[in-house]
């Protein structure tokens, strides 16, 4: 009887702990609850710089309006701002919003007024495939020459002296021989022989040329009797002539044939670097020979051992006028072959539109650069100029972005519609893109890059 009592009870209590077990304790629900994944929250795009701009300190900025202009490789603009010498601009943006390859244009701008009229110059250059988060450097062309004490000046007198080779016709003027030149700078004139009754001989008299004392100069001509002699001397501080004796002058060590086929037009400089004048600095060599626009059709150039590095520039402009062969060479002399001139490649012009702009040629090239401009006058009889210079790859041509409207809100005669292609340069032969934009645009002064060669040929459009 005394366990029938206590039945009730312990089912009570076997009910009570079974249900604890199919229960979930709150410990075990926490558990549950982290193990779950959690919705995750948007990550907010992260801002890059993609571009940093610096000015050099040297670079003239004082008398334009100077604007850089960053586009995607899509058109699409980026950024604008002016920029003034020493500036150092940092461009930033959301990583989302930028490609791989940027879009670069330099806008300037410069207003005049003279005795001949006044105007507005407007001109802008685009490089693009420019890498992003790329680093530029602005900085002037070339590096400054050299300062030099003058003491005086000096003409120069050469007794016995046969007579010039005259490398023009009656149309252009002389140009080319005899000249004087130092490292630091080139004098070219125009001279006449004068006749000395007395011995009958001939005496040349040139001048007059700044007195760098201690610098030698080379005197350098193409005789009457078809030789290229030189001669090397320094001038005394404080004499006014220098008289030499062409009986003692030499000829060059060695010489090539530069033969000139029919053409409208042809200019040619050849200067020479030595040991002491060195070619990655500011000097600019000893010219050797130069000439514009000769009617000779087989003209010696002259070498001398003592020159390690010569700069060769050579152009001619085809009979048709239709295009201009350009040659330039630093480093080795150049050799009779440099001269020969490339077969005219075939070129159609698809589209000459600057945003839109497509040809095909059947010539290989390194890259290229085109040129489209215009000229008008305005209401105020301001004569307008705008020029626009576009690089590229041979591979495309880049996707142009417009001009922003706050520019052309400044500008009022800052138009496009009305541009229209001018020239086509293809480089044959030169740096590749990126090098050239790396020589341009690097940490370093813009020098004279030896073993350099370029060969471009340039249209001209209609």
């Amino acid at each position: 009887m005394f366990y029938k009592k206590y039945i009730p009870l312990l089912l009570s209590i076997l009910t009570l702990l079974n249900c604890s077990k199919n229960e979930t304790s709150p410990l075990e629900l926490e558990t549950e609850e982290q193990l779950e994944p959690k919705p995750e929250e948007p990550i907010e795009p992260a801002s890059e710089v993609y571009f940093t701009f610096n000015v050099a300190n040297n670079l003239q900025t004082d008398k334009s309006d100077d604007w850089i202009i960053l586009h995607d490789d899509s058109g699409n603009l980026l950024d604008f701002k002016p920029f003034e010498v020493g500036n150092s601009q940092v461009f930033k943006a959301l990583e989302t919003y930028l490609t791989e390859k940027i879009t670069i244009t330099i806008l300037k701008f410069d207003s005049y007024s003279n005795q001949f009229g006044s105007g507005e110059r407007y001109t802008l250059e685009t490089f693009p495939d420019v890498e992003k988060g790329s680093h530029w450097n602005y900085k002037p062309i070339g590096i400054p020459r050299r300062a030099v004490e003058k003491n005086g000046e000096f003409s120069v007198k050469v007794q016995n002296f046969p007579g010039i080779m005259l490398m023009s016709d009656n149309i252009h003027p002389l140009f080319g021989t005899p000249h004087v030149t130092t490292p630091i700078q080139f004098s070219l004139y125009s001279a006449s022989t004068n006749l000395t009754v007395d011995s009958g001989t001939r005496e040349l008299e040139l001048g007059t040329f700044p007195n760098y004392s201690g610098t030698e100069y080379l005197f350098s001509v193409w005789d009457k009797n078809d030789e290229l002699k030189y001669q090397l001397f320094e001038a005394p501080e404080g004499e006014d002539y220098i008289t030499l004796n062409y009986d003692e002058f030499s000829p060059f060590d060695s010489q090539i044939s530069l033969k000139l086929n029919p053409n409208k037009f042809n200019s040619f400089r050849l200067t020479g670097f030595d040991e002491t004048q060195s070619f990655k600095n500011t000097d600019i060599g000893y010219f050797l020979m130069a000439f514009e626009n000769t009617s000779q059709s087989d003209v010696p150039i002259g070498f001398l051992d003592r020159f390690n590095n010569y700069k060769t520039f050579y152009a001619v402009e085809s009979s048709d006028e239709s295009y201009t062969y350009r040659f330039l060479k630093q480093g080795k002399k150049p050799l009779a072959e440099d001269f020969i001139i490339p077969e005219k490649p075939s070129i159609v012009m698809e589209n000459t539109t600057i945003y839109d702009f497509n040809f095909i040629v059947n010539q290989n090239y390194v890259r290229k650069t085109n040129e489209w401009s215009s000229t008008f006058t305005n209401l105020n009889s301001d004569n307008i100029s705008i020029k626009w210079k576009v690089h590229s790859t041979q591979e495309k041509y880049p996707k142009m972005g417009e001009i922003p409207l706050e520019i052309l809100n400044k500008y009022t005669n800052l138009t496009t519609s009305d541009l229209e292609m001018t020239l086509t340069h293809l480089y044959l032969k030169s740096d590749p893109y990126p090098k050239f934009l790396f020589k341009s645009f690097g940490p370093n002064e813009q020098e004279f890059d030896v073993d350099f060669e370029e060969r471009a040929i340039v249209w001209k459009e209609e």
